[in-house]
């Protein structure tokens, strides 16, 4: 539909409401044309709908523009879907205006806000009574112009600031709980993300791979990026992912002529029972190669990686003194 009813209109975006539904309200627009379309939840979110007639609207290499006003804010799974169609589409921005904020006290939700905020090419904003009055006077079919409702301005205000702490919130990557540590190091990290300079793994992927949910469920695969620097300084950088072997199995085939050097891994699983004893094998068939492991979550029942090879630090959102041996670590971390 291409405009919505004043009643539709108040009952959907009213910030002082909670509908279940989520509406929402498109522009797309290139040098020549715009188009005006109106979304709503379906068997599918409406964020997920929009997108998807998006892909066969965009073409070539010209300049597109989108604007939403959306009800609620994206979810965490369409935040997602969002930033990755702003990749696959270098010549598009997009500017995305909230009603209210869905479900912000929930970590994957406030992690896919987070992640929208911080895209060049992504405006996310909570809306205002100028921002209500534009989307009532470019969507609404009929009416007598848009009736501000009661405390609209304290409910923006409100989120806005919500917005705000959630999207600038950082992260210390200080360690809480550490074991003896000897060859291996395994460190759990939080975002924001450490791969800018890689350059071979895509930010949607890392952004999906690597989040540290604590229920990452569909995340089967395992992905690995590994930084190998040899003795003569020398730094060889690739991304490994699960195939017929796990990735760390994969990585390790290939490692099997090294003699002297320093491996760091960054993971998004931790290495599973299996994959534990064979990367403890290696490390004793090559003493000197040192092995730095950095892993998003702990795989399920993964026990036995907490041994006298091994430190487990567990990163908190917390300002400890780390010592001076994981300072270097986290230094070297900051110039990959």
């Amino acid at each position: 539909m291409n405009r919505m009813l004043g009643y539709v209109f108040t009952e959907q975006f009213d910030n002082s409401k909670y509908p279940k539904e989520t509406w929402l309200c498109q522009i797309l627009s290139e040098i020549r044309w715009a188009d005006i379309k109106v979304y709503r939840n379906r068997k599918e979110h409406a964020d997920v709908i929009c997108l998807r007639e998006n892909e066969a609207a965009i073409q070539g290499a010209d300049q597109y523009e989108i604007t939403w006003y959306i009800s609620w804010s994206p979810c965490n799974e369409c935040a997602f879907q969002v930033i990755e169609f702003v990749e696959q589409h270098p010549h598009v921005k997009m500017n995305i205006f909230v009603s209210r904020l869905f479900r912000h006290q929930s970590s994957p939700h406030k992690q896919g806000l987070r992640d929208l905020s911080q895209h060049e090419r992504i405006g996310l904003k909570v809306m205002t009574l100028t921002d209500f009055q534009d989307c009532f006077d470019c969507f609404v079919a009929e009416g007598n112009g848009f009736q501000n409702w009661k405390d609209l301005a304290g409910n923006s205000a409100r989120y806005a600031a919500i917005l705000e702490e959630i999207t600038t919130q950082t992260f210390h990557r200080n360690p809480v709980l550490m074991l003896q540590d000897t060859t291996v190091f395994c460190q759990l990290f939080f975002p924001p993300v450490l791969f800018i300079n890689m350059k071979k793994i895509s930010s949607c992927d890392f952004t999906k791979q690597f989040k540290n949910l604590r229920y990452a469920t569909g995340l089967k695969e395992t992905w690995l990026c590994q930084i190998l620097k040899e003795d003569d300084g020398a730094e060889n950088l690739k991304v490994h992912r699960n195939g017929k072997q796990h990735a760390e199995m994969i990585c390790l085939r290939q490692k099997e002529s090294a003699i002297q050097a320093e491996i760091t891994w960054y993971i998004s699983w931790s290495p599973c029972d299996t994959c534990t004893p064979e990367i403890i094998t290696f490390m004793e068939k090559h003493p000197k190669v040192k092995l730095n492991i950095f892993a998003s979550r702990l795989y399920y029942g993964n026990n036995k990686i907490i041994s006298s090879t091994v430190l487990i630090a567990l990163l908190m959102a917390v300002d400890l003194d780390p010592g001076e041996r994981l300072k270097e670590i986290q230094n070297s971390m900051l110039k990959c």
